[in-house]
């Protein structure tokens, strides 16, 4: 499918909202900590502060290489005159996790900072978001700071995420400040100083905290409002879920970026919040990729694939579950697998959006410049998350941009619906009496449609009758042709079993004395079914009936019913097989011909041995050249004569394995009399599971020697 060209004016409104998200991303930042950006980094555990005016420079970020030592507790190690040369380097912020240390344990960070007169003169403090779990953090030998209990081990330690400023008083103002933080974590699967710690004026902090909550503040807003305004539009019109599956996508976004952002500790206290705060931000993952999932489905259905959207919900649902059973020690270990999930979500939408756009779906290529922005967002943070990139959390932002595409969505879809209503409103007669022209005309078509079927019907009634009729009469000439009761024959009992396909059918079967203690049997199947197959076995009647007494051999039989059939009845395209037996009790023998017959069964003491083929079908060449053969028939034998309709009917859906079938049933009932294994055949094929409708007339003859 050709795509839509996009237009200029998308261009330039996408490049604008582009530049819009960039500059609120620089500006505003994002996590706490994180908007403290600053060029001066640590080195070798001591950062060169000593050239800035901090009356007028902005707060410092503490990072860069801190000096590290992991699973040692001294409370010397808070003292400004501690010789740490020895201690390993750790870049900060970061989990003490890539030094290759587990997750779990305690430690202590130190970090010398040269400063000079303007620090003590800007009434300075110290800033800590929090640090994983608990820490406490000491300036020059005096605490300053704490969150929670730094214990050694986890019964006595307690965590907390609590963010704090505090102003620093030190005793001289000296011009070089030790800053010593201990961390311990038991309950999350990354521990340290993953936080910037940030020195500066009072004033200065407080500033750029205000102004990061205030657009936080704004931002959280909109997510809630517009979280609440959907679920609203939702219970206007529960049919249409779209708004439903927003508003809890919104919902999960906004409670992640609560959690993550530390409000829920700035407003309660208290150690259960630690673990309210980590379920939060986890669970809101699988709420979230389910709920955009759900959203993408119900806007695009024909682009979203159903097994997928369904998949992501119910692994969405488990994961909604983990984090409110598990502890945060465990499932935060999960981080990848979280990450993952809404990876495939965000690139399964983004697929969708793009298959919609090419579609041109109504206002996909609106949504997806939004998401564009949202998804690059999200990515952000992940890899934030994973210490890959240092930049800012910034979804909450990327999405207030999503949402002002699907708000412009919504405006254009009602904008719309009230056009067509207006336009219906002005125009409701005309486009009444338009749509009542229309079914009128429909009405007559059908009316029209339905005479033609009335009529068509009687002529087809009419000539089924006629069929119905002929067929009749076909059946009647059919069956006298066909010998009903078998008379005595010397030393023999027949016993046979015949069903046709239709009323009429083209087996045909003949038993006839010869001489004394000498019978003859035909058996013959006319190609198709039907009407043309009977009438093929009225020929094969009229022409045997002359000739059967006069034909010494079975051979010399099929030799002129050739003749016959090649020379008169070539153009009807008819072919016959058959075979002919002559069954002599006197001299315990069988002589016999088979045109082109299945081969026919034997049964000699428990063994099958079968009667093959002597020459081709009736009708195919001029000279075909038939043989006859002999075999002794002694007593207690039984012979069995049969078309191909009866070993097809065994097996319907391989025809070719339905003899072996055929072969197998007889040879299980090989020491029993013909009549009883004939029985048991008929009985098999009306109760056969595989044959659910016949398909060829099926015919059998038994001959027991008694």
């Amino acid at each position: 499918m050709k795509a839509k060209p996009i237009s200029p004016s998308t261009l330039r409104l996408f490049g604008v909202f582009l530049i819009c998200y960039v500059s609120v991303c620089n500006v505003c930042g994002c996590s706490p900590s994180e908007v403290f950006f600053s060029p001066h980094a640590a080195t070798g555990g001591v950062m060169d502060c000593s050239t800035l005016d901090f009356t007028k420079e902005n707060p410092v970020e503490l990072k860069g290489e801190w000096k590290f030592k992991m699973y040692e507790d001294n409370p010397r190690y808070a003292l400004p005159d501690l010789d740490d040369s020895q201690w390993d380097t750790i870049n900060i912020p970061n989990y003490w996790n890539v030094k290759k240390y587990k997750g779990e344990g305690f430690g202590w960070f130190r970090l010398k900072v040269k400063i000079n007169d303007s620090f003590w003169q800007s009434n300075p403090a110290i800033y800590l978001q929090g640090a994983n779990t608990a820490y406490e953090l000491y300036c020059n030998g005096e605490k300053v700071l704490y969150a929670g209990i730094a214990g050694v081990k986890r019964e006595t330690s307690v965590p907390s995420l609590k963010p704090q400023l505090q102003p620093l008083h030190i005793h001289h103002n000296p011009e070089e400040i030790v800053i010593a933080v201990k961390v311990s974590n038991f309950y999350h699967r990354g521990g340290g100083l993953n936080k910037s710690i940030v020195i500066g004026s009072f004033d200065s902090i407080s500033k750029v905290l205000w102004q990061r909550d205030f657009s936080a503040t704004l931002i959280l807003g909109i997510l809630i409002i517009t979280a609440i305004y959907h679920i609203i539009l939702f219970f206007g019109r529960m049919k249409d879920k779209t708004s439903l599956w927003f508003s809890i996508f919104c919902f999960a976004v906004f409670s992640h970026s609560f959690v993550v952002g530390n409000y829920l500790e700035q407003i309660f206290s208290g150690q259960r919040i630690y673990f309210i705060r980590f379920a939060i931000e986890y669970a809101s993952l699988g709420l979230g990729w389910s709920g955009l999932a759900l959203y993408m489905y119900s806007l695009f259905p024909r682009e979203t694939g159903k097994i997928f959207v369904f998949s992501l919900v119910a692994i969405g649902v488990v994961f909604i579950c983990v984090p409110i059973i598990l502890p945060p020690q465990i499932f935060t270990k999960l981080i990848s697998v979280f990450n993952l999930f809404l990876l495939l979500s965000l690139i399964g939408s983004f697929y969708v959006l793009i298959k919609a756009s090419f579609r041109k779906r109504e206002d996909a290529l609106l949504i997806l410049s939004g998401f564009i922005i949202f998804m690059i967002s999200i990515l952000n943070d992940m890899l934030h998350n994973l210490f890959i990139i240092r930049t800012a959390f910034i979804s909450e932002y990327g999405l207030a941009f999503f949402i002002l595409f699907q708000s412009s969505v919504l405006s254009l879809r009602f904008s719309r619906a009230f056009k067509l209503s207006e336009y219906l409103s002005n125009n409701l007669n005309e486009e009444v009496n338009k749509k009542t022209a229309e079914l009128l005309q429909k009405t007559e078509e059908a009316l029209n449609a339905r005479q033609e079927t009335e009529e068509t019907y009687k002529k087809i009634s009419v000539l089924y009758k006629q069929m119905s009729h002929e067929i009749h009469l076909a059946k009647i000439v059919h069956d006298r042709i066909i010998p009903k009761e078998c008379s005595t024959f010397p030393g023999i009992k027949v016993t046979i079993y015949t069903n046709p396909f239709m009323e009429i059918g083209g087996d045909f079967y003949d038993i006839t004395k010869l001489e004394e203690g000498q019978t003859r049997l035909f058996v013959a199947d006319a190609t198709g079914h039907g009407i043309s197959a009977s009438l093929a076995t009225i020929l094969i009647k009229v022409e045997y009936d002359k000739i059967k007494d006069s034909c010494a051999k079975p051979s010399e039989i099929f030799g002129r019913l050739n003749d016959i059939f090649f020379e008169y009845y070539r153009s009807l395209k008819m072919y016959i097989t058959g075979v002919v037996i002559d069954i002599n009790t006197k001299h315990n023998i069988i002589m016999y011909a088979s045109a082109g017959h299945p081969d026919q069964i034997i049964v000699k003491n428990g063994n099958l041995h079968e009667l093959s083929r002597t020459g081709p079908a009736i009708g195919i060449s001029r000279t075909p050249g038939y043989e006859d053969r002999t075999i002794n028939f002694n007593h207690k034998d039984t012979l069995f004569l049969f078309t191909d309709g009866i070993f097809e009917e065994f097996n319907p859906v391989q025809f070719e394995d339905g003899y072996n079938d055929l072969k197998t049933f007889i040879q299980k009932y090989s020491d029993t009399s013909a009549e009883e294994t004939i029985n048991a055949i008929k009985n098999h094929l009306e109760h056969n599971p595989l044959s659910i409708q016949q398909k060829d007339d099926e015919l059998i003859i038994g001959i027991d020697f008694v």
